[in-house]
């Protein structure tokens, strides 16, 4: 069983037991698996960096 943590009436944080922490976390893949899975992944995609540098400042 879950319980809310609040700060100043926001709701901050949750506490709940080892084993229902475990059982959320086998329920996820990998980032990888996730990207692999895509509908996007035979797609020509340019991943590579941009090299240009560091962008100028802005006066606000």
């Amino acid at each position: 069983m879950a319980h809310k943590c609040t700060k100043r009436g926001v709701e901050t944080a949750v506490v709940l037991s080892y084993s229902e922490y475990r059982r959320l976390q086998l329920g996820q893949s990998k980032l990888s698996e996730f990207f692999r899975q895509s509908p996007l992944v035979d797609s020509a995609l340019d991943l590579t960096r941009d090299q240009s540098g560091q962008r100028p400042d802005i006066d606000l």
